[in-house]
């Protein structure tokens, strides 16, 4: 999303919609420290990249111009359901945000499916859902390091 591409039409209360709110919330509320319009920064820098090849460092001018600009989620203008945004340099990475909003939703989905007990994986984000009746849940974690073969119960 950048001033050169055209406004995106969002369905409101979706996951989509709600994870781009929720990043200038967290920006505003952090005093920047939380910055989910960085992705051209992290595109610059090749962190979006998997490779096994480091990318080459960025030129500190170019690094330069995308700061001046002050890119971030609260650099989005909203017109009703309508986003974008005046700046060439905000680009969304709502990787953290975006998997905490569906793991909210999958967790009403199985709610409404009647499901109680369920391990949700968002690759590495996850939630547990159980039904114990009151009584301690353990949970063992698989240990990295042989030979144990869990860490200790939570």
């Amino acid at each position: 999303m950048t001033r050169r591409t055209p406004r995106a039409t969002l369905v409101p209360y979706t996951t989509l919609f709600r994870s781009i709110r929720r990043a200038a919330e967290f920006e505003l509320i952090s005093g920047g420290r939380y910055n989910a319009g960085l992705g051209r920064l992290t595109e610059l820098w090749g962190l979006h990249e998997i490779s096994t090849n480091p990318s080459a460092l960025p030129n500190n001018a170019d690094i330069a111009a995308i700061l001046a600009d002050r890119p971030g989620a609260i650099r989005i203008d909203w017109d009703q359901n309508r986003a974008g945004t005046r700046s060439d340099f905000v680009m969304l990475a709502l990787g953290g945000i975006a998997k905490g909003a569906i793991l909210e939703d999958s967790v009403a989905i199985s709610h409404e499916m009647g499901i109680t007990d369920a391990i949700i994986n968002t690759g590495g984000d996850l939630t547990v859902l159980v039904n114990v009746r009151a009584r301690p849940a353990l949970i063992g974690i698989p240990s990295p390091r042989p030979p144990r073969p869990c860490a200790p119960l939570l």
